[in-house]
């Protein structure tokens, strides 16, 4: 997706909004191996839960952090499925 916004954090505190150069608007954030990294353990996470979960997480210096791990509710009752997947 195009991002037109980006909000970095600032040395004395709070954060700031700023607007992404045209040529790394629809440029691919994370890298293929970051996302299966990130698939994985949130995995991980929904299999310690046992259910779904609305995971935040951040990356600093190279390394997932999980900030927060709550249910997910906005899909209950889950929808039905016309396949097996």
């Amino acid at each position: 997706s195009e991002k037109k916004t980006a909000v970095y954090s600032l040395e004395s505190g709070g954060t700031e909004a700023r607007e992404v150069e045209a040529g790394r608007r629809k440029k691919q954030t994370l890298t293929d191996e970051q996302i299966i990294q990130l698939e994985k353990l949130g995995r991980r996470i929904e299999a310690h839960f046992g259910f779904p979960q609305d995971i935040e997480w951040c990356l600093a210096d190279g390394e997932f952090f999980f900030v927060q791990s709550r249910p997910v509710t906005t899909l209950f009752p889950l929808p039905k499925q016309s396949d097996d997947k």
